[in-house]
């Protein structure tokens, strides 16, 4: 998603950031806090150098640096001319502050370093071991008394661990804090841009109306407002559209109403009948075309509906002129409630929905009620149009394995290979464009089209539509 890859774009750049500073500071303060350890240590040798040497009395130093070698920082001893220790620890523990104890240094290296300044009578400042050691020889009144301070850098860089996690815990804090904001303004681009694919979508499906908010970013605000605009074009092209198709509707049913009347005073009565035929074929043709013109408005609005309604609808539509024309119309609402037929001229549906059935379930497809009845339509106009009166249809719908499956069959001659299936294919009189209807309006709704011999005698035409759920 878009907000997630801005959000984390921002985390990785604040991430990269605080960790470019975060260690470099960490660095230094560990080398500050070892700058430190170094002066406080050179400050408390100095200070007990200075001391050591205004006590004239060796005797008095004790007590004398009793107060002083408790305070310091660094860990400091004096070395009397004796070899006596002031202060510090011992082969045999730590002595107490202001004794004097006697024996080797606790640390190989302190007593090889006694000596070394004792022998140079210099001062020395050194590491050894990740100690840091001052040295510096004092003279008393029976010889050279060497002050001797110590710190364990290494203790001192383990002080600063607790510096390092505050400085970590602030890194991360910024880091939440920039994906905290980063999301929110995130959220000011991909929820627009949310919105105006779910704009797009509505439009795709036939609504028209959907219109995208202006709103975020001036990018994102004109982008909706170049979306707007091209939905309004696009609801203005079909406009102008519909208007065309009801013009041409208009402008062509006038001259064949004309050419009927014509065809009806032909003296022959065998040519004044195949010219009412043709002109039949045409009028019909012209119903087709413009219904089809039409069809791109309708088709991508989608929808649903219940086709046992609408099977009964039509059945009712087409009544009247079956009877006219002396046809038995015989309307199977299901598979499971059985069927039912009339005498001729007489159309009986056999389910009506919401009758004496308590048991009644709905036959729902993914085509819009209107569509589903320009579909059933087609085929009875087709029967009706290529048999001859008398000739009986029939017209089921069973519901199968979550398939609407919906039957017109008329015992006509036709077959299934005489069939005109496309656009601008001819056959037995047929220019196909009505089954091409029928065919793109059942895969619109995600079935098939098929044809078979028909039990009455005639062709059968199957519409296999999916059974959907009830929609809301």
């Amino acid at each position: 998603m878009l907000r997630s890859r801005i959000t984390w774009l921002a985390a990785a750049l604040v991430a990269g950031v605080v960790i470019s500073f975060v260690i470099p500071l960490c660095l230094l303060v560990r080398t500050m806090a070892e700058e430190r350890a170094v002066s406080a240590t050179n400050s408390d040798a100095q200070s007990v150098a200075m001391i050591v040497a205004g006590v004239d009395d060796p005797a008095s130093l004790p007590a004398v640096l009793a107060p002083t070698l408790g305070a310091r920082t660094a860990t400091t001893t004096v070395a009397l001319p004796s070899g006596q220790l002031i202060g510090g620890p011992t082969t045999t523990g730590p002595v107490t502050t202001g004794q004097p104890s006697s024996g080797p240094a606790q640390f190989p290296e302190d007593a090889r370093l006694l000596a070394a300044v004792r022998a140079d009578n210099r001062s020395m400042a050194t590491t050894v071991d990740d100690r840091f050691h001052v040295l510096i020889p004092v003279g008393v009144a029976d010889g050279v008394a060497i002050v001797h301070s110590v710190t364990d850098l290494g203790r001192v860089r383990r002080g600063v661990y607790g510096s390092w996690a505050i400085l970590v815990a602030v890194g991360l804090l910024l880091v939440v804090v920039s994906v905290l904001v980063a999301r929110r303004q995130s959220a000011r681009i991909s929820t627009p841009v949310v919105a105006m694919a779910g704009v797009a979508h509505r439009l795709r499906s036939g609504d028209f109306e959907a219109r995208a908010a202006a709103t975020g970013p001036v990018e994102v605000v004109e982008l909706g407002h170049a979306l707007n605009q091209l939905a309004d074009r696009i609801e203005d092209l079909l406009r102008i559209e519909r208007e065309g198709a009801a013009d041409l509707s208009h402008r062509l049913r006038t001259p064949v109403t004309a050419l009927r009347l014509d065809t009806d005073q032909v003296e022959d009565p065998t040519v004044r009948a195949r010219l009412r035929s043709h002109v039949e074929d045409l009028h019909r043709a012209i119903d087709s075309v413009v219904a089809d013109a039409r069809r791109p408005s309708r088709d991508a609005m989608g929808g649903w509906c219940d086709a046992r309604v609408v099977l009964a609808d039509r059945a009712h539509h087409w009544g009247p002129l079956a009877e006219d024309q002396g046809r038995m119309t015989t309307v199977i609402g299901g598979s499971a409630n059985g069927s039912a037929s009339g005498a001729a001229g007489e159309s009986v549906t056999g389910e009506h929905p919401g009758g004496e059935h308590a048991a009644y379930r709905p036959a729902l497809v993914g085509l819009a009620a209107r569509d589903l009845a320009d579909l059933l339509d087609n085929l009875v106009d087709n029967a009706f149009a290529h048999t001859p009166e008398e000739t009986p249809i029939r017209l089921e719908l069973h519901v199968v394995d979550g398939l609407v499956v919906l039957r017109v069959e008329d015992g006509g001659d036709g077959s299934p290979d005489t069939v005109a299936f496309a656009r601008g294919e001819s056959g037995a009189g047929s220019t196909g464009l009505g089954l091409d209807i029928v065919r793109r309006l059942a895969a619109d709704a995600g079935g098939s089209v098929g044809f078979e011999r028909a039990g009455l005698g005639g062709l059968a035409v199957i519409v296999v539509l999916p059974l959907i759920e009830r929609a809301d």
